[in-house]
């Protein structure tokens, strides 16, 4: 992968760099540099949001609204924007403007996100509510 071995994201991300686990997850879910890869844009962007990186949260929860690399859930998804949305208030994070843009919700829907994301939020690992909501 040219980023990686260029910019140094494959060897940084390893170490555990947030904005360089953030970055690969961008390079594979767009395929700048690689074939794009969901399931891997998914990994390094669980790795980012596990160190509370904002927009690899906002970028995971669109995976799981379109069903990239991962069985769509908009509930899970608007649960990760939500908890995006209160982490990172950065003018880059697009959470808000993909929660109000997110088609086929129902107020059930809705509730049951506010709650998985209060959940996650009462959490020092926010993937853990999650992947117990998604039986992972």
């Amino acid at each position: 992968m040219m980023y990686e071995q260029g910019l140094g994201f494959d060897k940084n991300a390893e170490q555990g760099n947030s904005a360089a686990q953030f970055n690969l997850g961008v390079c594979y879910e767009n395929g700048i540099g690689t074939a794009k890869d969901f399931s891997k844009a998914n990994k390094w962007y669980r790795k980012a949001s596990e160190q509370g990186d904002g927009l690899a949260i906002g970028n995971l929860d669109m995976l799981y609204i379109r069903g990239q690399g991962v069985k769509v859930n908009k509930v899970a998804g608007i649960a990760l924007l939500l908890m995006s949305s209160m982490m990172d208030t950065s003018p880059q994070n697009q959470a808000r403007k993909n929660i109000s843009s997110t088609q086929g919700l129902t107020p059930e829907m809705v509730s049951e996100a506010q709650a998985l994301s209060a959940e996650m939020n009462e959490t020092n690992n926010i993937l853990e509510p999650l992947d117990n909501y998604l039986n992972i």
